[in-house]
């Protein structure tokens, strides 16, 4: 069982460990997440094995969009802080993904 990130890890340990039978995962996510190091690349949030696992990488471009009052009137829905970075899961990014391996260094294990 897990939420968030451990949701990612449930779901990923049931999809590849075999002594796993079962798996609830709260909040989860339908894909690999990446990470973004100190030195500003990208590298996957998880290995299976040693081996990086295939992620999707977060669009450092991106911007929110603008707020008025509680309504973001221009641009992507805003973050009020400002601070989260945008990801693009769809298309082409989200099929790359499957053969973007990445880096190890530093990536989480979980098997």
């Amino acid at each position: 069982m897990g939420s968030s990130w451990g949701a990612e890890a449930a779901l990923l340990l049931g999809a590849l460990d075999e002594r796993v039978d079962a798996v609830v995962a709260f909040a989860p996510s339908a894909y690999v997440w990446g990470r973004v190091d100190n030195d500003g690349r990208q590298r996957s949030a998880w290995t299976w094995r040693g081996e990086p696992l295939p992620f999707v990488p977060f669009d450092l471009a991106w911007q929110p969009g603008v707020l008025r009052g509680d309504r973001a009137v221009a641009g992507e829905p805003a973050d009020a802080s400002g601070r989260r970075t945008g990801c693009r899961a769809s298309g082409g990014v989200a099929g790359r993904a499957a053969e973007d391996r990445g880096s190890a260094d530093g990536a989480r294990r979980i098997g």
